[in-house]
């Protein structure tokens, strides 16, 4: 029998999907993997470290964070290894932009009938690695501030109750893509692997193995502008207005006078003193349906 590691988050999500662990692991049983199962926060606080077996999968069981930190486990210690995606979080944005199934049925069967597929990832100050996303600004700020009850309560409900319950702030944000020079004044900036919003296809297209990463600032003052931006994001390549976009394969992101940058990546909080991000080409291999990314 194959031998599986899984990283599970028990605070992931809903209270619904709460108590899954052992669900999980007999799911993957019923397709040939014998399970070891390390709990998020004994590895992340704790530093318990998995034993040093010949695992032949590893399984990402929680939320976007919990499946950077299974991809951070993977690219520096068993890069060959593929990961597999159980979306069990309140956003699951990773898995949706993947097009990997947010159903729990479906999501395993996802493990043996799809296909390992190499995507890129960004690597922050040559130290941590992400997949989808990286953010500043109210947005990031909103995420990583919404507590873990309500996310397990009303799901991703929780990040827009926040979103909304706090006064927009606008930043100077002072960066270099690939070298070139930026200064721009907006309340988010996002640097993308790839996304869709929600369900919604971008008109523009976002490709997990073109070896670019898209950046992105939203420049509306009100919140009624939100509204504005994404539909602007959705429906023109280029944003016509309170967007400003560009890509790229180097991007650094100067302090604000205020000090030490307050950013999210994948949906967790990091504290920085300065932001250099790097695009890995084709560095993660990662199980996805047949006809994606």
């Amino acid at each position: 029998m194959k031998k599986a590691l899984i990283f599970y988050n028990p605070t992931a999500g809903i209270i619904a999907k709460f108590k899954r662990k052992k669900n999980v692991v007999q799911a993957l049983q019923q397709i040939g993997y014998l399970s070891y199962v390390v709990m998020v926060q004994d590895y992340f606080y704790k530093k318990i470290n998995p034993p040093k077996e010949d695992f032949d999968l590893v399984v990402a069981a929680g939320g976007d964070g919990t499946i950077r930190l299974a991809a951070n486990y993977i690219l520096k210690n068993r890069p060959e290894l593929p990961l597999a995606v159980v979306p069990l979080g309140s956003g699951n944005l990773t898995a949706e932009s993947m097009g990997i199934p947010t159903k729990f049925s479906k999501a395993v069967e996802n493990i043996s009938s799809g296909q390992p597929v190499k995507i890129d990832v960004g690597l922050v100050n040559e130290k941590e690695y992400f997949v989808l996303a990286f953010s500043l600004g109210h947005l990031a700020e909103s995420v990583t501030r919404t507590p873990t009850q309500e996310k397990r309560k009303i799901g991703i409900w929780a990040y827009f109750k926040t979103f909304i319950g706090r006064r927009i702030k606008i930043w100077g944000f002072d960066f270099e893509v690939d070298g070139k020079k930026f200064k721009v004044h907006g309340n988010n900036l996002f640097i993308f692997n790839a996304i869709r919003f929600f369900g919604f296809q971008p008109k523009k297209k976002f490709d997990f193995q073109d070896g670019v990463f898209d950046l992105f600032i939203t420049t509306n003052r009100t919140f009624f502008g939100w509204f504005q931006a994404f539909v602007y994001l959705l429906l023109y390549r280029e944003p016509r207005r309170l967007v400003f976009s560009t890509s790229g394969k180097y991007f650094k992101i100067n302090p604000t006078k205020s000090g030490r940058i307050r950013a999210q990546i994948d949906g967790d909080r990091i504290n920085l003193d300065e932001v250099k991000i790097r695009v890995i080409p084709l560095k993660l291999n990662i199980i996805l349906p047949p006809t994606n990314p």
